[in-house]
């Protein structure tokens, strides 16, 4: 529960949110719980804390996590917290990554987090995708961050995630100063076709077409 509601407080941008209920979860189970759950918790510790740009503790929780991750057992882990590998743990670590500004870092883990994650997993793939875009817009590579952000589209449209079409519709947005640019328009009319609700929502957010 505090994994999942410190990621909804991240998702509405409310990192003090998350590091509370992270923060009070990790304190409650000391080290009863499972290694998995423990990574998976200080996972979400970093996260808040790289959002606030704490970076030397989000680095220090993020090696805390690797370390728990590493002496986890499948079997030995419950059912529920089995998702949680080290490709999900790269996907968090890219998180913190991009919100701390290093984005070829970020790209390096969303390249791990991407490869161990099968393609069933749309939501992931999709929340995957956008960010990768982010960190190449970031950077300055307009075509990269494009590709990028035509596979989180086409990743978004298998789902019916209200996140995953926020977080389409925030490249669509953070493309817009690039308007004039092909493949920015081709982006934005593959996301007009393939995900209207993206497209509509970035239009409400940019205040403008």
């Amino acid at each position: 529960m505090a994994v999942n509601l410190g990621h909804l407080a991240l998702h509405c941008g409310e990192p003090e949110t998350a590091l509370r209920w992270a923060a009070s979860a990790q304190v409650a189970i000391g080290t009863a719980a499972s290694p998995a759950i423990r990574a998976a918790i200080t996972a979400v510790v970093a996260r808040a804390n790289a959002r606030m740009r704490r970076e030397s503790e989000a680095t220090k929780l993020i090696i805390q996590a690797e370390k728990l991750l590493d002496t986890a057992y499948h079997e030995d882990e419950p059912a529920w917290i089995r998702y949680f590998n080290h490709a999900y743990l790269a996907d968090e670590v890219a998180h913190c990554l991009h919100d701390l500004g290093r984005a070829p870092a970020a790209r390096s883990q969303l390249a791990e987090a991407l490869a161990g994650v099968g393609e069933d997993r749309v939501r992931r793939r999709a929340i995957d995708a956008a960010l990768l875009a982010a960190t190449w817009l970031r950077t300055g590579d307009l075509d990269r961050a494009c590709a990028a952000g035509r596979d989180a589209v086409a990743y978004a449209a298998r789902t019916g995630s209200g996140r995953c079409i926020e977080r389409v519709a925030g490249v669509l947005v953070d493309l817009k100063a690039h308007a004039g640019c092909a493949p920015a328009r081709e982006l934005r009319e593959f996301a007009r076709v393939v995900l209207p609700e993206a497209d509509g929502m970035a239009v409400t957010l940019s205040g403008g077409s």
